[in-house]
């Protein structure tokens, strides 16, 4: 079995698999430790293979797939953890990829998502999501689909402004 050359990141023959995805999702790097989107986000994702079709790795978690018009080729994209690298590239070793993409550096590390209930501390106003939890919304929907939002909305700030609500006929 011949070993695989996996072609280090910012290469003139190979683009960066990642790009793609990025423009996708419209995404772009935070200057902070915290995102707004899905982890792991483009910038995390480190192995890349191009082939007829998609190549489903099932012991990785996070995968992506695209085809890609230009080479008439398929893309699979992984972030594969440092734990997992051994087994990862042992897996990809009987894959037929026509190229074999790496990030030229370590991963980075993930950063946390950002909870619902997020605020700037001088922000005198509440955020919509704030207003929404103050109006029971999402202690509706986590009754009506038994789904526990608690982890994904985070702790509420203890000086939120609640506003009344203004019934309609006071406009009249």
């Amino acid at each position: 079995m011949n070993k695989k050359t996996w072609t280090l990141g910012k290469s003139a023959n190979i683009p960066d698999p990642r790009l793609v995805i990025a423009k996708h999702i419209g995404w772009s790097r935070p200057l902070s430790t915290e995102t707004t989107y899905t982890t792991p986000e483009p910038d995390n994702y480190n192995y890349a293979g191009s082939h007829q079709r998609p190549r489903n790795c099932e012991f990785i978690e996070d995968q992506v797939f695209y085809f890609d018009a230009r080479s008439q080729r398929w893309w699979s994209v992984y972030y594969v953890p440092d734990e997992q690298v051994t087994d990862f590239l042992t897996w990809a070793e009987q894959q037929n990829f026509e190229f074999c993409w790496r990030s030229y550096h370590r991963t980075n590390k993930l950063r946390n998502r950002r909870r619902l209930l997020h605020f700037r501390l001088n922000s005198p106003e509440q955020t919509d999501n704030e207003r929404l939890f103050n109006m029971g919304y999402y202690d509706q929907l986590q009754t009506d689909f038994n789904f526990d939002v608690s982890e994904r909305l985070g702790p509420p700030r203890k000086n939120m402004p609640v506003y009344e609500q203004v019934a309609e006929d006071d406009y009249t």
